[in-house]
């Protein structure tokens, strides 16, 4: 694997850092984290304790389970289609299937259940069951991250239509990622339905 990240800044199209590594493929998550950690420290900043270990936390050693991670996320922030939503829905099933414990594929599968039900694409009850079935797996897999908390939090949005600990769980999910721009919005879209517009 190779991989060369840059830092450019843009005012005037100049490279201020740029690296690059060359590994061999089998441990491409701790090749991820040096990645990162060195191109934050390029940029002059640091890391806290709680950060470091994030970067360090491998959610599957079955590159193939997050292969398929990856499609299903892709898939479920197109267009969010029925076709690309129950392409998701396999996606996130294949990794989960192929690794038990990953439990951010589980808050995917999750997640696109409840859009196939948001969007009426399928009204039956069985997407609500299948996604609070998998969003409960996922916070009891990983309760520290906040992927799992927010699946959860849609659960009972999307699935519920219970706000209140919707947005109990949104919350919890940004005290895990406070700089999580889907969770904020996730809690946005909340309150426009409470009338809390400020």
């Amino acid at each position: 694997v190779r991989i060369t990240p840059q830092l450019i800044r843009v005012r005037d199209d100049t490279t201020v850092w740029a690296d690059r590594y060359d590994r061999a493929g089998t441990d491409i998550f701790a090749l991820q984290a040096e990645v990162a950690e060195n191109v934050v420290r390029a940029m002059g900043l640091a890391l806290v304790p709680s950060e470091k270990a994030a970067l360090r936390q491998i959610s599957t050693s079955d590159l193939e389970a997050y292969d398929l991670y990856l499609r299903g996320l892709e898939l479920i922030q197109r267009n969010q289609s029925r076709q690309d939503l129950e392409a998701a829905i396999g996606n996130f099933q294949g990794a989960v299937d192929r690794d038990p414990r990953f439990a951010q594929a589980f808050a995917g599968l999750a997640q696109s259940h409840l859009l196939v039900h948001w969007y009426q694409y399928d009204f039956l009850p069985d997407h609500v069951a299948k996604a609070r079935e998998a969003a409960k797996k996922a916070v009891a897999l990983r309760p520290d991250l906040s992927e799992t908390h927010t699946a959860l939090g849609f659960y009972y949005y999307h699935g519920l239509l219970d706000y209140g600990r919707a947005l109990d769980e949104f919350s919890l999910a940004l005290k895990l990622h406070p700089n999580s721009a889907g969770t904020l919005f996730a809690m946005a879209t909340v309150m426009r339905r409470q009338g809390r517009w400020e």
